[in-house]
């Protein structure tokens, strides 16, 4: 079995200390440091062979399992990994050898939860992968209870599953089969910032985050209200039309909130100034990330850039 470190590009972020005078300076909604790129010997990437599969250009989520192997989603289906062989699941309804499966599945969500089995998200649908008997099976939703692409699966310490979609954010009870969905709601300022929900994150302080294309809230489970909008606009970027089509949240060791978004990059949230921190590489002129990985060391984190 692999290792259950994750498949990560290391940058070591140093010096916190000496970018937060800077950070009080600027005067913008949200604010921006620049971030030095240090490289890192201490990684070494082997390519992995597909055998008979051809290589997959695109791969949206990597997760490990229980039992040590790791998932890929990716843009042809799904990829389990034991370490020296790739099995695939593909997803086409010919393939009745691993259950139902369908075609838009796996592009983005892949989550696993605490009872170890596997969840796939689809559009429109959720599919359950049970290590035991090696198939997947579609959860059964009412007609209408879970709408369009499920772009982030994440179930949180109750047990509950929450869905973000490109239709609101979507909360699956898996004792009763209860669905309930959130939308926004322009007119309503406790209500989601955008219907285009990207990720969810439940802090170790009991905190619910939802990362939406434009921003990322505080959710009250309770109430279904939002306690706390935070724009997620980096100040260097020119006003775009259209919002993030990727945005992954994070806590690390102090209990700090991180967010990688294809757009704006690198931020860390404020919760006293109620605004995004921005981190910009010096010698390079994109600012998207796609993705976060958090090493064992205490003043290191991992960024995945384009």
């Amino acid at each position: 079995m692999v290792s259950r470190s994750k498949l990560i590009i290391a940058v070591a972020l140093w010096g916190f200390s000496g970018f937060f005078s800077l950070l009080a300076a600027t005067s913008s909604p949200n604010d921006v440091a620049r971030l030095p790129i240090r490289d890192m010997t201490d990684r070494v990437f082997v390519p992995i062979s597909a055998g008979k599969e051809s290589a997959h250009e695109w791969v949206g989520q990597i997760i490990d399992d229980d039992q040590g192997f790791l998932w890929f989603s990716t843009r042809d289906g799904l990829d389990r990994y034991d370490g020296s062989q790739i099995q695939h699941y593909d997803p086409s309804p010919k393939d009745s050898d691993y259950g139902v499966f369908v075609q838009e599945c796996c592009r983005y969500s892949l989550s696993g939860d605490h009872s170890g089995k596997i969840w796939v998200g689809g559009n429109e649908a959720l599919y359950e992968y049970n290590p035991q008997t090696e198939r997947f099976s579609p959860l059964p939703f009412a007609p209408g209870k879970l709408q369009g692409l499920v772009r982030n699966i994440n179930q949180d310490k109750n047990g509950t599953i929450w869905l973000a979609t490109n239709r609101g954010l979507t909360r699956y009870n898996l004792s009763n089969g209860e669905t309930v969905r959130f939308l926004h709601n322009e007119n309503d300022p406790s209500t989601l910032s955008s219907n285009f929900v990207r990720s969810t994150l439940e802090t170790k302080d009991g905190t619910f985050w939802v990362a939406t294309n434009t921003g990322v809230d505080s959710f009250d489970r309770q109430t279904g209200k939002v306690t706390a909008h935070f724009s997620l606009r980096n100040p260097l970027q020119k006003p775009a039309s259209t919002g993030n089509p990727y945005v992954r949240l994070l806590e690390d060791r102090t209990g700090t909130v991180w967010i990688a978004s294809a757009r704006d990059g690198l931020a860390f949230v404020d919760r006293q100034q109620k605004k995004a921190r921005f981190f910009v590489a010096c010698c390079r002129r994109r600012t998207g990330a796609r993705g976060m990985g958090d090493t064992r060391r205490p003043v290191r984190r991992t960024l995945g850039w384009d």
